[in-house]
C-alpha cells in the first residue's frame, strides 16, 4: 500500500465536495499541522498566529476539514483513551500529518460517523457535515487494500 496520510484525505475530500476551495488549502494544512487552527465544541473556529487570509471564512468546508477527520482518526485508534489524547493536543501546538493505517481504511464506515459525531458535538449542522463525512469515505474505501 502506498502511504496515504491525513493531507491527502483532507485533499480528497476537499476536491471531492469544494474544489473551488482547493487553492486555500496549503495555507489550511500548514495552518493545522503548525496548531495555529482547532475547532472548538461550539463549532468556534480558532486560527492563532496570523492572519486567515482573503475569502476564508468558517462557512468553508476547508476550514473543517483537518479538526474533523484528525479528531475522528485519533477516536477510532485510541477512543478508550480519548481525555488523554486531549491533555496531550492541550500540551503540544503542532498536529502530525499521520500515516491512516490499512486497518483504519477497513474502519471507513466507522470513521465516516465518527465524523459526523465530532460535527454534532462541535454543533456543526449535519448538513454541512454530512458531504464531508460521505467524502471521507469515499476516500477511504478508494484506498483500502484489497482483502487477503
Amino acid at each position: 500500500m502506498e502511504t496515504f496520510r491525513l493531507s491527502d484525505l483532507a485533499q480528497d475530500i476537499v476536491e471531492a465536495i469544494a474544489p473551488d476551495e482547493a487553492m486555500l488549502l496549503p495555507e489550511v494544512s500548514a495552518a493545522w499541522f503548525d496548531g495555529d487552527l482547532e475547532l472548538g465544541d461550539d463549532s468556534s473556529l480558532r486560527w492563532r498566529g496570523g492572519t486567515i487570509g482573503a475569502g476564508l471564512t468558517p462557512d468553508l468546508v476547508v476550514y473543517i476539514v483537518y479538526p474533523l477527520v484528525a479528531g475522528a482518526l485519533a477516536n477510532a485508534v485510541v477512543p478508550a483513551a480519548q481525555s488523554g489524547w486531549k491533555r496531550l493536543r492541550a500540551r503540544r501546538r503542532r498536529h502530525e500529518n499521520v500515516v491512516i493505517s490499512a486497518e483504519d481504511l477497513r474502519r471507513a464506515e466507522e470513521i465516516r460517523d465518527l465524523i459526523l459525531a465530532r460535527a454534532a458535538a462541535a454543533r456543526i449542522a449535519e448538513s454541512r457535515a454530512r458531504p464531508l463525512a460521505d467524502a471521507a469515505y469515499a476516500a477511504l474505501i478508494r484506498r483500502r487494500p484489497p482483502e487477503e
